[in-house]
């Protein structure tokens, strides 16, 4: 296979994806701008510890996402993507049912003895039940990332997040009015809208099957369970700096931060892309020596790219954030710019991390997620206390990048020993 159809092959493929990401994050980012604003630093603050916590709920729920291609990629798989995305979608069920009790029982000890913030527990549960609902709505979108179908996928990116700029943007219209508390439950209700798509795919679903699916559900639970596992210490390692901080620092701070934290996203839109591009991708890599060659190069190719978009961006950092959160933000220049460092990190491990997820041992990501998330948390516990929001982010930065080292000895250690299995044959 030529170096040219790859290259025609991935910019086919990546184009509506990336597209359809960029939309989202762009009408992410917009909604940023809005609160901070309209609302100030102090409402910021807020804001960007919600967006921390559902950004952890929602995306811990597309790891079903992740276990739905996977599996359904498996020779035994052959004929049983309904049934298998029937039970995909009553496992999201369950899970923004588990996540939305589990954070109103928690909410006000998290709230009081973590946080050091007691008004905070509606804030945490109201979080909670938006990201739970928002990753109900996503089995829909793994459903077309399995098929690869991504001009559909990259239609379906977006939904959410320009029903909630419209609804925000109207809110933000009577500044008298704007405030967290509705910005919070405007999050739950268009999510809540949104997962019935979801709901009715499966009614539909069930219809047709004349069998129960219970067996696929537990088959299901089970291959998700390391995947679910190691995803939920990656994205408190990933949110972990914003978790601290509120502990530390005053709403208004945090503001500070989430501008720089809202800023390097927008370089994350690409690592979005590529994540949503590769994992269907490395599922095939994985069984075969052409689909590996493929996907390798594939990789390489898109990471050169990213390389460039970094190298401008971190030139402009000052004038975005002048131009698009104010000179009441200036503070957040240099911690955007560790922020970036550490987004870029975390982008060049994606290949990593798909290849062990989609791979024979996907339970190491559950050790790789720990492991990150115990560096992040030692640093973090080291530098905030003597360096507040600065301190943050050069802990994060430190952690992203033994999360790297660490995926690729996995990657060395998991080829060794398929390796050595064939030798022995």
């Amino acid at each position: 296979m030529n170096l040219q159809y790859i290259l025609l092959k991935v910019f086919r493929d990546i184009t509506p994806i990336i597209s359809g990401t960029f939309l989202a994050r762009l009408l992410t980012f917009l909604i940023s701008l809005i609160v901070a604003r309209v609302g100030g630093a102090q409402t910021f603050g807020e804001y960007t510890l919600f967006l921390s916590i559902f950004a952890i709920t929602a995306t811990v729920g597309e790891y079903f996402d992740t276990t739905f291609i996977r599996v359904a990629n498996t020779p035994a798989a052959k004929n049983q993507q309904n049934r298998l995305h029937a039970a995909h979608i009553v496992a999201k069920l369950l899970y923004a049912i588990a996540v939305t009790c589990g954070a109103w029982a928690t909410a006000p000890l998290l709230a009081q003895r973590v946080f050091q913030k007691p008004d905070s527990a509606a804030l945490i549960t109201l979080a909670a039940l938006a990201g739970g609902l928002a990753s109900l709505y996503v089995a829909t979108i793994g459903f077309y990332r399995l098929r690869q179908e991504f001009r559909k996928v990259a239609m379906l990116l977006p939904v959410l997040n320009a029903i909630l700029l419209l609804a925000i943007g109207a809110l933000a219209i009577s500044k008298r009015t704007f405030n967290a508390e509705l910005v919070f439950v405007t999050f739950v209700i268009v999510a809540a809208a949104l997962a019935t798509v979801s709901i009715l795919r499966l009614a539909t679903i069930l219809v047709s099957i004349a069998d129960p699916f219970s067996l696929r559900l537990t088959y299901f639970m089970r291959q998700a369970a390391p995947l679910v596992g190691g995803s939920i210490f990656a994205l408190i390692a990933n949110s972990l700096d914003v978790l601290f901080l509120t502990a530390y620092v005053t709403f208004a701070d945090l503001g500070i931060y989430g501008v720089a934290a809202r800023t390097a996203t927008v370089l994350a839109i690409l690592g979005t892309a590529f994540r949503i591009f590769l994992e269907p991708k490395a599922a095939q890599a994985v069984r075969d020596a052409r689909h590996k060659r493929e996907f390798m190069t594939m990789s390489g190719v898109l990471l050169t790219l990213y390389t460039g978009a970094i190298a401008v961006f971190a030139l402009l950092i000052e004038q975005f954030i002048a131009v698009f959160f104010g000179a009441q933000y200036e503070a957040a220049n240099t911690i955007a710019i560790a922020l970036i460092v550490k987004t870029s990190l975390e982008i060049y491990a994606i290949p990593l991390i798909a290849t062990i997820q989609c791979g024979p041992r996907p339970v190491d990501i559950v050790y790789l997620s720990l492991f990150r998330l115990t560096v992040a948390a030692a640093l973090l516990a080291t530098l905030v206390p003597a360096f507040g929001v600065v301190g943050a982010a050069y802990a994060v930065v430190g952690a992203s990048a033994a999360g790297l080292a660490a995926s690729g000895l996995f990657v060395v250690l998991h080829a060794r020993r398929a390796g050595a299995m064939k030798t022995k044959k």
